[in-house]
């Protein structure tokens, strides 16, 4: 079963939203899903349908949706804009299939003529066409680089389908088949940076389809050579790694073990469509019940099913990310309609506690309302990073001179890191490839970066501040570092720009605005105050007092980032929400500040450790206060060290 295969002309070629009803029939019993990933359901440009096939790390959604005419449109969609019709060329019909991180789009379009066209879309340029052999094409991915595979059609008399590369200075140019000429079918899905191309092509003459990777040097391979049956390749990611269908079953393909089926969610069909820089799968499978129900998959966890807008949605994922997002349709109930919606996945983050109780208890965590005990020792500083990329904190501990900076990797295993004590440390995906780096500053020898079990200089001057964030929103986060004595400068793409020249007393980022990018929250002292720095638009002031301690998250559920500031005895503690509004939340100074989300309510819970006489608070849901602990800690951060199957 192919999701592209629907009507009897050449168009059954290009997937309508029409056509993904019929993926979902019978869908409707009940599924087993993962509570922890959520469905955003992302509406459509007026219509009835909509779904979704590609996302960016930026958090740039694209596919297609019909209007109120009734006509498909292609859209990208974004958490600010919402979904943004793109047009077409001329004609009444297009789909979006395909996003890089520059926010380049592909896809189809029918023309003035009627004919459908490959497309390239940007935001600065609009819809080109890049249309160039045959009668008609799909434009079905794009790379990092701008490359773009997909699909056309030499005949539209008889419309078999045939895989093309474009290029900026090349232009359309076919890739041929496996079978060689005449009455062969094949189309190229997905691409990679390195411009390896992936699809499935007939062998013969009507004969069975496989999966293909192709690149400039050696041509088109069959992934599946002597099989008898059907196969396809959908996606492809830099490490060459394949995902796609043998034999009605998921795969992931390597060069070193070849086809290895990943199983399906209970029943004998799972399709692969996607898979991310970290080798994580989503695709769709038929379950137990009798659904078909999406899934993402690691080598880890296996098969995870996700759920959809409705409790008995089918549900199918075709894209994703490297930071957490994954995309597809989800069916609507059918007292509702019978419709698909596009969704957007993300991943819930279940927060803990990690407590630091002093010299004479140790390192606790707090999960859910159980105690459990890390570590005898109290370290000098505690934070929180995911450095393997499975998307679960790891607890990065400095026990100080004399014993070291260790990691406790996974809620199981200990690392060392370094023997000396840094007086400042954070973790940034520094490079973006979804794994975060331990970032150290040592008095006397500079700023340090850790990654992949290796320690590397960035800066060689003394750091008294540092904190990262996503700050122009695309790919790689940001480094912000105050150089004592040089002031505040930003670290990306393995450059520094200064931001100001005066030293900070604290940082913090946040993404006020919600639209995907983080600003730099910044207390300058008791002389000038808390300020923000917007990329956008440089700096504003954002209140004339020095705060004592500074926190954000979301306390509402809204995509807007909210701050909680204690200004200090006599004043207490309030919060800045919406990037607009000043709320008093307690009289009393805090000693410590955390916000984490650790009831899966989509709001963080507030953590505010009060001192020796009151110990340690929770704010919940943004309405009601509980104790945590009666003993006042000496640090606290938050973190998500448990997956749901703990």
């Amino acid at each position: 079963m192919r999701i592209a295969a629907a009507t009897s002309t050449w168009l059954r070629y290009v997937a309508t939203t029409l056509t993904w009803l019929g993926v979902l029939a019978g869908s409707a019993h009940a599924q087993s899903a993962d509570p922890l990933w959520v469905p955003i359901d992302l509406g459509t440009l007026g219509g009835a349908n909509s779904a979704a096939f590609d996302v960016n790390n930026a958090g740039q959604v694209v596919g297609e949706a019909q209007t109120a005419s009734g006509a498909t449109h292609a859209f990208v969609w974004t958490a600010v804009g919402g979904m943004v019709d793109l047009g077409t060329l001329g004609g009444t019909t297009s789909g979006a299939r395909g996003i890089n991180d520059a926010g380049q789009v592909v896809g189809y379009s029918q023309t003035a003529t009627g004919a459908v066209h490959a497309f390239r879309w940007t935001a600065a340029g609009g819809m080109v066409d890049v249309h160039g052999l045959g009668c008609g094409s799909v434009g079905l991915d794009i790379n990092g680089v701008g490359q773009i595979a997909g699909q056309y059609f030499m005949s539209c008399a008889v419309p078999l389908p045939l895989p093309f590369l474009w290029t900026q200075s090349g232009g359309m140019i076919g890739l041929g088949t496996l079978g060689g000429a005449g009455n062969q079918s094949a189309t190229a899905w997905g691409i990679n940076d390195a411009g390896q191309v992936v699809g499935d092509s007939t062998t013969s003459p009507f004969g069975f389809l496989h999966a293909f990777l192709w690149s400039a040097a050696t041509g088109m391979a069959d992934l599946e050579p002597g099989f008898e049956g059907q196969g396809w390749a959908e996606g492809i990611n830099n490490a060459g790694q394949v995902a796609g269908t043998h034999a009605q079953r998921a795969f992931l393909w390597t060069a070193s073990s070849g086809v290895v089926e990943l199983g399906t969610l209970g029943a004998n069909e799972s399709y692969a469509r996607a898979v991310n820089e970290q080798g994580r799968v989503v695709g769709d499978s038929v379950t137990a019940a009798g659904g078909r129900l999406a899934f993402f998959w690691t080598p880890t966890d296996g098969m995870i099913g996700l759920g959809g807008l409705w409790p008995f949605s089918g549900t199918v994922a075709v894209g994703l990310n490297d930071v957490g997002g994954i995309v597809g349709f989800s069916s609507l109930p059918p007292l509702q309609t019978s419709a698909n919606h596009a969704v957007l996945w993300q991943r819930l983050a279940k927060g803990d506690l990690a407590v630091d109780f002093g010299p004479s208890h140790g390192t606790w965590l707090l999960r859910n309302s159980v105690w459990v005990s890390v570590h005898g020792l109290s370290p000098v500083a505690t934070i929180t990073a995911d450095l393997d990329g499975n998307y679960f904190d790891d607890l990065v501990l400095d026990f100080g001179p004399g014993v070291g900076v260790y990691v406790w990797m996974n809620h199981a295993t200990w690392q060392f890191l370094h023997a000396a004590s840094p007086n400042r440390m954070v973790a940034a995906d520094l490079d973006g490839n979804g794994r975060d780096e331990l970032v150290a500053a040592f008095a006397g020898y500079g700023l340090w970066r850790w990654s992949n079990g290796s320690w590397a200089q960035l800066y060689s001057l003394d750091v008294t501040q540092l904190a990262v964030g996503q700050v122009d929103g695309v790919g790689a986060e940001e480094l912000i570092v105050d150089f004592s004595r040089s002031g505040l400068w930003i670290f990306r793409y393995n450059s520094w720009t200064r931001l100001h020249p005066f030293d900070a007393v604290a940082i913090i980022t946040a993404d006020l605005e919600g639209n995907g990018r983080d600003e730099v929250i910044i207390n300058f002292g008791a002389t000038f105050g808390l300020w923000v720095y917007r990329e956008s638009a440089g700096w504003t002031l954002l209140h004339p007092l020095s705060p004592a301690h500074l926190a954000a998250g979301h306390i509402d559920p809204n995509a807007q980032a909210d701050l909680v500031i204690d200004f200090g005895a006599g004043i207490g503690i309030w919060t800045f929400r919406n990037n607009t509004t000043w709320n008093p939340l307690h009289g009393l100074s805090a000693e410590h500040i955390a916000l984490a989300d650790r009831d899966l309510t989509g709001m963080d819970e507030i953590v505010i450790d009060f001192g020796p006489t009151h110990g340690l608070w929770q704010y919940a849901n943004d309405t009601t206060w509980s104790r945590l602990h009666p003993l006042s800690p000496e640090a606290v951060v938050t973190g998500r060290f448990h997956s749901s199957k703990l």
